[in-house]
Protein backbone atom coordinates (compact mmCIF):
# COMPACT_ATOMS: atom_id res chain seq x y z
CA UNK A 1 0.00 0.00 0.00
CA UNK A 2 1.66 3.56 -1.03
CA UNK A 3 2.31 6.19 1.75
CA UNK A 4 -0.84 8.40 0.62
CA UNK A 5 -3.07 5.48 0.82
CA UNK A 6 -1.65 4.87 4.40
CA UNK A 7 -2.24 8.71 5.33
CA UNK A 8 -5.55 8.76 3.80
CA UNK A 9 -6.64 6.22 5.81
CA UNK A 10 -5.96 7.40 9.04
CA UNK A 11 -8.93 10.17 8.13
CA UNK A 12 -11.30 7.49 6.57
CA UNK A 13 -14.52 6.18 7.90
CA UNK A 14 -16.73 7.56 10.93
CA UNK A 15 -14.41 8.48 14.30
CA UNK A 16 -15.37 10.84 17.28
CA UNK A 17 -11.81 12.54 16.53
CA UNK A 18 -12.54 13.83 12.83
CA UNK A 19 -14.40 16.56 14.47
CA UNK A 20 -14.71 19.12 17.04
CA UNK A 21 -18.04 19.41 19.04
CA UNK A 22 -20.89 21.66 17.53
CA UNK A 23 -20.67 24.00 19.83
CA UNK A 24 -17.51 25.18 19.15
CA UNK A 25 -18.47 26.44 15.60
CA UNK A 26 -22.03 27.76 17.10
CA UNK A 27 -19.43 29.99 19.41
CA UNK A 28 -17.58 30.77 16.59
CA UNK A 29 -20.09 31.53 13.91
CA UNK A 30 -21.47 33.93 17.21
CA UNK A 31 -18.26 35.66 18.48
CA UNK A 32 -17.30 36.23 14.43
CA UNK A 33 -20.96 37.81 13.52
CA UNK A 34 -20.43 41.63 13.84
CA UNK A 35 -23.61 41.86 14.95
CA UNK A 36 -23.69 39.55 18.22
CA UNK A 37 -23.78 40.70 21.51
CA UNK A 38 -22.32 39.25 24.30
CA UNK A 39 -25.63 38.29 25.86
CA UNK A 40 -26.10 35.97 22.84
CA UNK A 41 -22.76 34.83 22.73
CA UNK A 42 -22.98 34.06 26.36
CA UNK A 43 -26.23 31.92 25.50
CA UNK A 44 -24.30 29.86 23.15
CA UNK A 45 -21.61 29.23 26.05
CA UNK A 46 -24.44 28.37 29.08
CA UNK A 47 -25.77 25.48 26.38
CA UNK A 48 -23.55 23.40 27.30
CA UNK A 49 -22.64 23.13 31.43
CA UNK A 50 -18.96 21.86 31.41
CA UNK A 51 -17.80 24.39 28.70
CA UNK A 52 -19.75 26.59 31.27
CA UNK A 53 -17.41 25.42 34.61
CA UNK A 54 -14.32 25.08 33.07
CA UNK A 55 -14.35 28.50 31.67
CA UNK A 56 -15.36 30.00 34.91
CA UNK A 57 -13.18 27.56 36.83
CA UNK A 58 -9.93 29.13 34.08
CA UNK A 59 -11.52 32.61 34.11
CA UNK A 60 -10.67 32.80 38.12
CA UNK A 61 -7.19 30.63 38.32
CA UNK A 62 -3.89 32.88 38.69
CA UNK A 63 -2.99 32.48 35.20
CA UNK A 64 -5.38 35.61 35.19
CA UNK A 65 -5.54 36.50 38.78
CA UNK A 66 -8.76 38.59 38.60
CA UNK A 67 -9.23 41.23 41.48
CA UNK A 68 -12.52 39.84 41.96
CA UNK A 69 -14.05 36.43 41.67
CA UNK A 70 -15.83 35.88 38.12
CA UNK A 71 -19.03 33.99 38.43
CA UNK A 72 -20.99 34.76 35.29
CA UNK A 73 -20.07 33.98 31.38
CA UNK A 74 -20.98 37.54 30.95
CA UNK A 75 -18.53 38.62 33.22
CA UNK A 76 -16.02 36.77 31.80
CA UNK A 77 -16.88 38.03 28.41
CA UNK A 78 -16.64 41.62 29.98
CA UNK A 79 -13.19 40.68 31.20
CA UNK A 80 -11.40 38.29 28.95
CA UNK A 81 -12.58 39.50 25.62
CA UNK A 82 -13.93 37.66 22.65
CA UNK A 83 -10.65 36.23 21.49
CA UNK A 84 -9.43 34.95 24.68
CA UNK A 85 -12.81 33.47 25.41
CA UNK A 86 -13.01 31.46 21.95
CA UNK A 87 -9.73 30.33 22.85
CA UNK A 88 -10.32 28.99 25.76
CA UNK A 89 -12.92 27.41 24.74
CA UNK A 90 -11.14 25.86 22.04
CA UNK A 91 -8.64 24.91 24.88
CA UNK A 92 -11.11 22.89 26.87
CA UNK A 93 -13.15 21.07 23.67
CA UNK A 94 -10.00 20.05 22.76
CA UNK A 95 -8.79 18.59 25.70
CA UNK A 96 -12.02 17.06 26.39
CA UNK A 97 -12.67 15.59 23.37
CA UNK A 98 -9.71 13.09 24.39
CA UNK A 99 -10.38 12.57 28.03
CA UNK A 100 -11.19 9.24 29.09
CA UNK A 101 -9.18 7.79 25.89
CA UNK A 102 -6.52 5.08 27.33
CA UNK A 103 -3.67 4.33 25.10
CA UNK A 104 -1.12 2.20 26.59
CA UNK A 105 1.56 3.76 24.62
CA UNK A 106 1.15 7.66 25.66
CA UNK A 107 -0.06 9.02 28.80
CA UNK A 108 -3.10 11.70 28.11
CA UNK A 109 -2.43 13.38 31.22
CA UNK A 110 1.20 14.08 30.48
CA UNK A 111 1.01 14.54 27.00
CA UNK A 112 -1.55 17.84 27.90
CA UNK A 113 0.85 18.96 30.50
CA UNK A 114 3.49 19.15 28.48
CA UNK A 115 1.09 20.55 25.10
CA UNK A 116 -0.21 23.08 28.03
CA UNK A 117 2.76 24.61 29.07
CA UNK A 118 3.87 24.95 25.17
CA UNK A 119 0.98 26.54 25.28
CA UNK A 120 2.01 29.09 28.53
CA UNK A 121 5.12 29.61 26.91
CA UNK A 122 4.34 30.45 23.44
CA UNK A 123 2.08 33.14 24.84
CA UNK A 124 4.78 34.30 27.18
CA UNK A 125 7.56 34.50 24.91
CA UNK A 126 5.21 36.33 22.51
CA UNK A 127 5.04 39.02 24.56
CA UNK A 128 8.15 39.69 24.28
CA UNK A 129 7.68 41.14 20.80
CA UNK A 130 6.47 43.75 19.42
CA UNK A 131 3.09 44.55 17.56
CA UNK A 132 2.55 40.54 17.93
CA UNK A 133 -0.63 38.80 18.86
CA UNK A 134 -0.12 36.74 21.95
CA UNK A 135 -3.59 35.63 21.97
CA UNK A 136 -3.30 33.92 18.79
CA UNK A 137 0.08 31.87 20.00
CA UNK A 138 -1.53 30.30 23.09
CA UNK A 139 -3.84 28.16 20.87
CA UNK A 140 -1.07 27.11 18.16
CA UNK A 141 1.28 25.91 21.32
CA UNK A 142 -1.92 24.03 22.44
CA UNK A 143 -2.21 22.21 19.35
CA UNK A 144 1.29 21.60 18.03
CA UNK A 145 1.93 18.14 18.65
CA UNK A 146 -2.10 16.86 17.86
CA UNK A 147 -0.88 14.45 15.33
CA UNK A 148 1.37 12.70 17.54
CA UNK A 149 -1.58 12.23 19.74
CA UNK A 150 -3.58 11.44 17.11
CA UNK A 151 -1.38 8.54 15.77
CA UNK A 152 -0.76 7.24 19.22
CA UNK A 153 -4.50 7.01 19.19
CA UNK A 154 -5.32 5.14 15.54
CA UNK A 155 -2.09 3.21 15.02
CA UNK A 156 -0.82 2.05 18.83
CA UNK A 157 0.86 -0.82 17.65
CA UNK A 158 2.80 0.74 14.52
CA UNK A 159 3.94 3.35 16.70
CA UNK A 160 4.95 1.05 19.39
CA UNK A 161 7.22 -0.16 16.60
CA UNK A 162 8.40 3.10 15.54
CA UNK A 163 9.51 4.31 18.62
CA UNK A 164 11.32 1.07 19.50
CA UNK A 165 12.72 2.08 16.04
CA UNK A 166 14.03 4.96 17.32
CA UNK A 167 15.35 3.55 20.45
CA UNK A 168 17.31 1.16 18.18
CA UNK A 169 18.87 3.81 15.97
CA UNK A 170 18.92 6.78 18.01
CA UNK A 171 17.36 8.97 15.53
CA UNK A 172 14.32 11.64 16.28
CA UNK A 173 11.04 10.33 15.94
CA UNK A 174 10.03 12.44 13.35
CA UNK A 175 12.51 10.96 11.29
CA UNK A 176 11.72 7.24 11.89
CA UNK A 177 7.96 7.78 11.20
CA UNK A 178 8.75 9.31 7.74
CA UNK A 179 11.03 5.90 7.16
CA UNK A 180 8.60 3.47 8.85
CA UNK A 181 5.01 5.38 7.49
CA UNK A 182 6.24 7.71 4.99
CA UNK A 183 5.21 10.80 6.51
CA UNK A 184 5.25 11.86 9.75
CA UNK A 185 2.49 13.37 13.07
CA UNK A 186 3.50 16.84 12.32
CA UNK A 187 1.62 16.43 8.73
CA UNK A 188 -0.85 14.59 10.26
CA UNK A 189 -1.69 17.18 13.00
CA UNK A 190 -1.34 20.20 10.01
CA UNK A 191 -4.36 18.07 7.91
CA UNK A 192 -6.63 17.21 11.31
CA UNK A 193 -6.53 20.76 11.90
CA UNK A 194 -7.19 21.15 8.57
CA UNK A 195 -10.20 18.90 8.94
CA UNK A 196 -11.42 20.58 12.08
CA UNK A 197 -11.40 23.86 10.06
CA UNK A 198 -9.31 25.80 12.15
CA UNK A 199 -7.14 28.74 11.09
CA UNK A 200 -4.36 28.20 8.97
CA UNK A 201 -1.80 29.78 11.12
CA UNK A 202 -2.61 26.63 13.86
CA UNK A 203 -2.37 24.66 10.60
CA UNK A 204 1.22 25.97 9.46
CA UNK A 205 2.60 26.12 12.97
CA UNK A 206 1.40 21.66 13.42
CA UNK A 207 3.59 21.40 10.05
CA UNK A 208 6.46 23.02 10.72
CA UNK A 209 7.08 23.36 14.41
CA UNK A 210 10.51 21.26 13.87
CA UNK A 211 11.66 23.42 10.88
CA UNK A 212 9.79 26.85 11.81
CA UNK A 213 12.18 28.42 9.21
CA UNK A 214 10.23 26.11 6.50
CA UNK A 215 7.07 27.98 7.74
CA UNK A 216 6.13 30.67 4.48
CA UNK A 217 2.75 32.75 5.72
CA UNK A 218 3.41 32.11 9.70
CA UNK A 219 7.35 31.73 10.34
CA UNK A 220 7.42 34.15 13.40
CA UNK A 221 4.48 32.30 15.03
CA UNK A 222 5.86 29.07 14.32
CA UNK A 223 9.19 29.71 15.74
CA UNK A 224 7.69 31.11 19.09
CA UNK A 225 6.30 27.68 19.36
CA UNK A 226 9.39 25.58 18.63
CA UNK A 227 11.10 27.85 21.30
CA UNK A 228 8.55 27.05 23.80
CA UNK A 229 8.00 23.34 23.26
CA UNK A 230 12.12 23.18 23.04
CA UNK A 231 12.06 24.28 26.52
CA UNK A 232 8.76 22.45 27.52
CA UNK A 233 10.79 19.09 26.80
CA UNK A 234 14.18 20.58 28.38
CA UNK A 235 12.73 21.28 31.36
CA UNK A 236 10.90 17.55 31.68
CA UNK A 237 7.13 19.08 32.05
CA UNK A 238 4.75 17.07 30.74
CA UNK A 239 5.47 13.84 28.49
CA UNK A 240 5.33 12.04 25.02
CA UNK A 241 6.96 9.40 23.20
CA UNK A 242 9.77 11.33 21.90
CA UNK A 243 13.17 9.55 22.66
CA UNK A 244 15.37 12.45 21.36
CA UNK A 245 14.19 15.59 20.80
CA UNK A 246 15.35 17.87 17.71
CA UNK A 247 17.44 21.04 19.17
CA UNK A 248 16.81 24.69 18.54
CA UNK A 249 16.55 25.86 15.18
CA UNK A 250 19.87 28.62 15.07
CA UNK A 251 18.04 29.99 11.88
CA UNK A 252 14.56 30.74 13.78
CA UNK A 253 16.85 31.75 16.70
CA UNK A 254 18.52 34.50 14.62
CA UNK A 255 15.54 35.64 12.36
CA UNK A 256 13.51 36.35 15.80
CA UNK A 257 16.38 38.50 17.44
CA UNK A 258 15.75 35.59 20.48
CA UNK A 259 19.19 33.98 21.93
CA UNK A 260 19.09 30.65 24.15
CA UNK A 261 19.95 32.36 27.57
CA UNK A 262 17.13 35.39 27.27
CA UNK A 263 14.90 32.65 26.03
CA UNK A 264 15.93 30.70 29.35
CA UNK A 265 15.55 32.93 31.39
CA UNK A 266 12.22 33.90 30.74
CA UNK A 267 11.18 30.36 31.10
CA UNK A 268 12.40 29.64 34.31
CA UNK A 269 11.33 32.92 35.64
CA UNK A 270 7.87 33.74 34.33
CA UNK A 271 6.66 30.40 32.95
CA UNK A 272 7.58 27.57 35.27
CA UNK A 273 5.97 29.68 38.27
CA UNK A 274 2.98 30.99 36.21
CA UNK A 275 2.43 27.44 34.55
CA UNK A 276 2.40 25.92 38.66
CA UNK A 277 0.25 28.44 39.77
CA UNK A 278 -2.27 27.57 36.77
CA UNK A 279 -1.88 24.07 35.17
CA UNK A 280 -4.52 22.75 37.36
CA UNK A 281 -7.35 24.87 36.45
CA UNK A 282 -6.60 23.62 32.63
CA UNK A 283 -6.12 19.72 33.32
CA UNK A 284 -8.92 19.66 35.36
CA UNK A 285 -11.01 18.41 32.29
CA UNK A 286 -8.03 16.45 30.82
Amino acid sequence: MSNSSNFDNLFEGKTQLATLPDIFYQLQDTIDDPDSTFDEIGKVILTDPNLTASLLRIANSPYYAPSSKIESVSHALSILGLDEIKNLALSTLVIDKFKGMSNKIISMPSFWERSLCCAFSSKIFGEGIKNFDSEKIFIGGLLHNIGLLYLCIKIPEKMEEIVTYCMEEKIFLHNAEKIILGFDHALVGEHLLKVWKLPSIYQEIAKYHYHPFRATQFRMETSIVHFAAFYTRSYCIGGTVEIFPPDLDDSALESTGFNRSELDALFQKNVIPKFRKSMGSFLRVA
